[in-house]
């Protein structure tokens, strides 16, 4: 009679597993970026539970703050990532774009070179902007931003005043010529003359830039006269050196 030999259903799987050899998945190649700042997803609305190693972060800086109307102004944005995603992806330092952003119009787009987009601009009004650099990295990874405050400023400006004639009678009618120079042209707006501190009038700027007043009974002695630019949208006051008018009797 012969033997028979059960072996359970639970031994034979038991068995099948050890004998299973799982062969180990090569790692991806490590990409080097120009940064080791933290990495962050940075992107507002973010599932619960996003895997931070598929995130990106971006920093940005401005060639200085304030500036003046027209000046040229750089900004810098570094994106960089982490070395490996989740789903064994990668991305270089040239992978990806910035889009610039002045509050929420786009002013410029900047492929990505050594993980750097730089970009210039000399269109910034006077005031305050929030400038947004936004990394828009390839598929698979989340989008990253950063921003700074951009202050422009009025641009300077000088004022010059001539008087004619000096010294000059009581009686006698004296043009004082205030000259309003900027670095953008022509200057508009107003200037205000003014006789020992006190105003006296003001007169506005001709297309030259030149503001004219003609004046006579001034005090006997010398009087101290002053011409303030007042300013216009993008051009800054200034006020001239004192200019001593000497008045003699008639």
């Amino acid at each position: 009679m012969k033997s028979c030999r059960f072996v359970s259903s639970f031994s034979i799987i038991v068995l099948t597993l050890l004998s299973a050899r799982v062969s180990p998945q090569p790692l991806p190649a490590p990409v080097k970026f120009l940064s080791t700042v933290p990495y962050d997803s940075g992107d507002i609305g973010d599932p619960l539970g996003v895997d931070k190693r598929c995130g990106t972060q971006t920093t940005l800086s401005s060639s200085g703050s304030p500036s003046l109307i027209t000046d040229d102004v750089t900004f810098t944005a570094q994106a960089i990532a982490n070395d490996v995603c989740r789903r064994g992806e990668q991305i270089t330092c040239d992978d990806g774009g910035v889009a610039f952003y002045d509050g929420t119009t786009l002013i410029g787009n900047i492929a990505l070179k050594n993980c750097l987009a730089v970009f210039d601009t000399a269109s910034l009004t006077v005031g305050r902007h929030l400038i947004t650099a936004r990394f828009n990295p390839p598929s698979g990874w989340h989008r990253s931003y950063a921003r700074v405050s951009q202050i422009v400023e009025k641009q300077h400006t000088s004022t010059t005043l001539t008087s004619s004639p000096n010294p000059s009678l009581h009686a006698q009618e004296v043009v004082f010529t205030a000259t309003v120079l900027s670095p953008l042209g022509v200057a508009s707006g107003k200037v205000r003359f003014s006789v020992a501190g006190n105003p006296i009038t003001i007169v506005p700027v001709d297309s030259d830039g030149i503001a004219t007043l003609a004046k006579k009974n001034l005090p006997v002695g010398t009087n101290a006269i002053t011409a303030e630019y007042l300013g216009d949208p993008d051009n800054g006051p200034s006020t001239s050196a004192p200019l001593n008018q000497v008045v003699n009797p008639d």
